[in-house]
C-alpha cells in the first residue's frame, strides 16, 4: 500500500473527502475525519488524543497553553497542530499550543478563546479533539511604585504622595490613601496629600509613610511607600526688623522669631557695633536689645540671629535716626504694648500718634510743639516693662524721656496670657505686683501729667466671643479683675483714668479684622477719652483758629462782618476776653479796638483813652445799644456768638457757654466810617482764666496775632 502525507493549513468541521490517484493502483475516497488517506495498505495505525485542557483561568496579557495527552499504537512520533479561535473567528497563523493574548486583538477581558488540537504520526495517521474554550477573566490593576515626593520634610511641609499604577483591561482605576504616622493610622488622612502642619501629623523625628490602595473593576491592589523622617524645621525671623529712635534717645526693641517644631530658641548678636551706635545688651530668650544710638542722623544697621540648636536664622535690625527733638519740645510718652505702635490701624491713626496731634493742635500754631516716644513693643505685658536688658528696662527708658505727659495702656497681653494658656503664663499676683511699680515709679520719679487706661471687657471683643464659653467667661472675669488691681494702683495718685471696660463704644466698630486690636475708629475712642483725661491736667494755651476776612476793601460806610474763630483745648469755659483791633499800628489808644468778654457776653469800644459801653450782645440785646467812636459803628443786636466742639455746634447767640465747648466763634458787624479809611491791619487776642494768650503772637506783641489787613476806601465828593 502506497501512503500520501500532507499537511492541512486550515483544519474544517465536518467531513473532509480526498481523491488520491496512485500508479498501478486503483483510486480510493478516504473520510479525512477517519484520519487515514491511503491506498489498499491499511497497515498503519492512527494516533489518539485525549483530556485537551485549557487553564481555568486566563487573564488580560496571559500565555495560554493548551494541555492534552495523546499516543500512537505504532510509536510513531505524533506531531500537534492547534487552531485557536477568539469569539468563534480563526486567529490566523496560530497553530502551536500556546497563544500569546499581550498580541494586540488575541483576547481581552470577556472574550471566548477556544482551540481544537489536532496530531498527525506522520503516516497519514491523524486525530482530532474536540474544541475546549475558556473566557478571559478580569485582571486585577497593578502598581509600579508609591513614593512620598519630599524625603526630609519639615514640621509644617505638604507632603504628596505619587503613585503609578495601571489596568491591563483599561478598567477605570481609582487610588486610596493611608497615611500613617509611627506606624499608627493618621484618622481622616486619606487623600493624596498631608499637611504636616496640622496639629498631630506629624513634628520632628516622626516617621511618616503611605499606603496607597489601587481599585478597578472589583479588584485591588495595595502597596506601601518608603519611609520619611520629619527633619528639624529652622527657626524663621519675623520682618519685625525695623524700628526707630532720635539722636541719643536709647530704645528697645526685639526680632520676632518662631520655631515650627516648638523647639526654645537662643537669641544672640554677631557684633556689638552696628553701622553706628551702639549695641548695649541682648536678652538671648527672646532677643530683647537696648540699642543706643549715635548723634548722627540717617540710619543704623547690625545683624541678629537666632538658633534652635540645630538650625540658624538671621536677620538683619535696621534703625531709623532722626533729628532730636528742638530745646522746648515737650515730650509725649506712649508705654504700652502693640496697641500703643497702632497696630490693627491704619499708619498714624493709633491712639497714640492721634494724642501726639491733639496735643500739638491744643497748643496751637507757634507752640512749642510735642514729640511722641512710643515705649512699647508688641506682646508686651506689665512684667515686661520691668525686665532689665543692659541695666535699662522699657520703664526706665520711659521716666528717662522726662516727659511732659505720659500714657499707660497694659494689660491685655497679661489677660490672654492668664486666661488662654494651660499652665498660665502669668498671674494676677504678678500683675498686680508690676502696675504698682509701673505707677509708684511714675508718681516719684517724673512730673509728667499721667493717664491710665485700664482693659475693655475681653470676653465681649469678637475675639473673645470665638472662644469657649469657659474660656471667654475667665476672660471677661479677668479683664474686671484687671481693672480693679488697676484702680487700686492709681487710687493713691492724681493720674487721670480712662475707663474702657464697661463703655459701650467697645461693644461696636472698636476691634480691626483680628477682633482683638482697636481699629481706626477704636483708636479714635481711646485717644479722645485720654485727652479728655488730660485736659483736666493740663493748661493749654488759647488759640486763635481763624479770622475772615483778610485782606477785604470796602468803601466807607460799608457795613462789613469780621468772624474771629477761638478755641481752648480746657474749654471755651476759661475765655476771659476776646479782642479786635483795626489799626495801622499796635496801638490800643487809636483805631477801632473793641473787647469782648465770652463770659458775660459784653462788648466794649474804646474811643481814645476811655471805654465805650459795655454792650451786651445777641438776640436778647436791645436794638438801641449801638457803640460809635467815630472810626466804627456796631450793633450789639447784631453780634453773633456761637459755641462748638469738634464741628459741632453746641448753643448759638451766645445764650450759653458750656465747659463742653472747646470753639468759640463771634461774628462782628462793623460799619467803618471816614476816620478809618486807609490799609489796617487786623489784630487780634485772646485771653483765658490763668492769663494765657496764642501761641501765634509775634514776639513783642504782648499776645496779639495779625490776621491780615482791612482796607477803607474813600467815597469821592467826600
Amino acid at each position: 500500500m502506497k501512503f500520501v502525507s500532507f499537511a492541512v493549513r486550515s483544519l474544517l468541521i465536518g467531513v473532509l473527502l480526498l481523491a488520491v490517484r496512485l500508479p498501478n493502483a486503483r483510486a480510493q475516497v478516504s473520510d479525512f475525519g477517519n484520519s487515514t488517506v491511503g491506498s489498499d495498505d491499511s497497515s498503519n495505525n492512527a494516533p489518539t488524543i485525549s483530556d485537551v485542557q485549557l487553564p481555568a483561568l486566563v487573564q488580560t496579557n496571559d500565555t495560554i497553553t493548551v494541555s492534552f495527552e495523546s499516543s500512537d499504537p505504532d510509536g510513531d512520533e505524533v506531531v500537534a497542530i492547534c487552531q485557536w479561535t477568539k469569539n468563534g473567528v480563526v486567529l490566523e497563523g496560530e497553530a502551536s499550543t500556546a497563544l500569546d493574548l499581550s498580541v494586540a486583538g488575541y483576547g481581552d477581558k470577556g472574550d471566548i478563546i477556544s482551540v481544537v488540537v489536532s496530531v498527525s504520526d506522520g503516516h497519514g495517521g491523524m486525530a482530532t479533539s474536540p474544541e475546549v474554550a475558556v473566557t478571559v477573566q478580569d485582571t486585577p490593576p497593578t502598581i509600579s511604585s508609591v513614593a512620598i515626593d519630599n524625603l526630609t520634610p519639615y514640621t509644617s511641609d505638604l507632603l504628596t504622595a505619587k503613585c503609578v499604577a495601571n489596568d491591563a483591561d483599561g478598567d477605570v482605576v481609582t487610588t486610596t490613601y493611608q497615611w500613617k504616622k509611627n506606624g499608627q493610622n493618621l484618622v481622616g488622612e486619606t487623600a493624596a496629600t498631608l499637611d504636616l502642619g496640622k496639629v498631630g501629623n506629624g513634628d520632628k523625628r516622626d516617621v511618616i509613610w503611605v499606603i496607597a490602595t489601587v481599585s478597578a473593576a472589583g479588584a485591588t491592589v495595595s502597596q506601601q511607600s518608603d519611609a520619611v523622617t520629619v527633619v528639624n524645621s529652622p527657626p524663621t525671623m519675623w520682618n519685625n526688623n525695623n524700628f526707630s529712635t532720635w539722636q541719643g534717645r536709647p530704645v528697645m526693641w526685639r526680632p520676632g522669631a518662631s520655631d515650627p517644631d516648638g523647639d526654645p530658641l537662643i537669641f544672640s548678636a554677631t557684633t556689638t557695633k552696628p553701622t553706628s551706635g551702639v549695641l548695649s545688651g541682648i536678652d538671648p530668650i527672646d532677643g530683647l536689645f537696648l540699642y543706643r544710638p549715635s548723634n548722627t542722623v540717617g540710619t543704623a544697621s547690625f545683624p541678629l540671629q537666632v538658633s534652635d540648636g540645630e538650625s540658624i536664622a538671621t536677620t538683619t535690625m535696621w534703625c531709623s535716626i532722626t533729628a532730636a527733638p528742638l530745646k522746648g519740645t515737650q515730650i509725649y510718652t506712649a508705654l504700652g504694648d502693640s496697641t500703643a505702635l497702632g497696630r490693627g490701624a491704619m499708619t498714624s491713626q493709633g491712639y497714640s500718634a492721634r494724642l501726639e496731634r491733639m496735643l500739638q493742635s491744643a497748643d496751637g500754631p507757634g507752640g512749642k510743639g510735642w514729640r511722641l516716644s512710643v515705649r512699647a513693643i508688641s506682646g508686651f505685658s506689665a512684667p515686661d516693662t520691668l525686665r532689665k536688658v543692659a541695666g535699662q528696662s522699657m520703664l526706665s527708658l520711659a521716666v528717662a524721656d522726662n516727659p511732659s505727659v505720659m500714657t499707660v495702656w497694659l494689660g491685655l497681653n497679661d489677660v490672654n496670657r492668664i486666661g488662654l494658656n494651660n499652665p498660665s503664663l502669668e498671674t494676677l499676683a504678678e500683675l498686680t505686683s508690676s502696675y504698682n511699680t509701673i505707677i509708684s515709679t511714675l508718681a516719684t520719679k517724673t512730673r509728667a501729667k499721667v493717664v491710665v487706661a485700664d482693659v475693655p471687657n475681653i470676653g465681649a471683643l469678637p475675639f473673645g466671643l470665638a472662644q469657649p464659653l469657659g474660656v471667654r467667661t475667665t476672660l471677661a472675669r479677668l479683664s474686671i479683675e484687671a481693672q480693679k488691681l488697676i484702680n487700686a494702683a492709681v487710687k493713691p495718685t492724681s493720674f487721670g483714668r480712662v475707663v474702657l471696660l464697661n463703655d459701650p463704644g467697645t461693644r461696636t466698630n472698636f476691634t480691626s479684622g483680628d477682633g482683638f486690636h482697636p481699629s481706626n475708629n477704636g483708636y479714635l475712642l481711646v485717644a479722645n477719652k485720654m485727652f479728655a483725661a488730660l485736659v483736666r491736667q493740663l493748661e493749654f494755651s488759647p488759640q486763635v483758629v481763624s479770622v475772615t476776612p483778610t485782606g477785604a476793601r470796602d468803601a466807607v460806610g460799608t457795613r462789613r462782618s469780621f468772624q474771629l474763630v477761638v478755641s481752648d483745648a480746657n474749654g471755651a469755659s476759661t475765655l476771659t476776653q476776646l479782642e479786635l483791633l483795626l489799626n495801622t499800628k499796635l496801638d490800643m489808644n487809636s483805631g477801632a479796638y473793641l473787647l469782648y468778654s465770652p463770659q458775660t457776653r459784653l462788648l466794649s469800644l474804646k474811643a481814645g483813652r476811655t471805654w465805650l459801653g459795655p454792650i451786651r450782645t445777641g438776640t436778647r440785646a436791645n436794638p438801641k445799644e449801638i457803640l460809635d467812636n467815630g472810626l466804627v459803628r456796631i450793633v450789639g443786636r447784631d453780634v453773633v456768638i456761637t459755641l462748638s466742639a469738634d464741628g459741632t455746634t453746641l448753643s448759638a447767640d451766645g445764650t450759653t457757654l458750656s465747659a463742653d465747648g472747646t470753639t468759640l466763634s463771634v461774628s462782628i458787624p462793623i460799619t467803618s466810617n471816614t476816620k478809618l479809611v486807609g490799609s489796617n491791619t487786623i489784630f487780634v487776642r485772646v485771653k483765658d482764666s490763668t492769663g494765657r494768650t496764642a501761641w501765634r503772637a509775634l514776639p513783642r506783641e504782648v499776645g496779639y496775632v495779625r490776621a491780615g489787613t482791612y482796607t477803607v476806601l474813600p467815597v469821592k465828593g467826600r
